[in-house]
């Protein structure tokens, strides 16, 4: 959450302890690790909106996050 600087990367807004989840940028579902520079501070509920959809899609769609914080490499 520090790093993230306790803000959704998929509304930007301000997230709760209680209400935080760390989202998979890219899902375990479609090969995705558990890396840190693969998650990512989200709302509960942001995060099941997303689903499964890779934000590499999100933004070829014009849907971007609203910000996306990445560890440092």
């Amino acid at each position: 959450m520090k790093r993230d600087k306790r803000l959704c990367y998929l509304c930007g807004r301000y997230v709760l302890p209680s209400d935080a989840s760390r989202d998979h940028l890219v899902p375990k579902s479609v090969g995705g690790s558990d890396s840190l520079s693969n998650l990512a501070l989200a709302h509960k509920d942001c995060n099941a909106a997303r689903g499964v959809t890779p934000v590499s899609v999100m933004v070829k769609r014009g849907k971007p996050p609203r910000r996306l914080v990445l560890a440092p490499a």
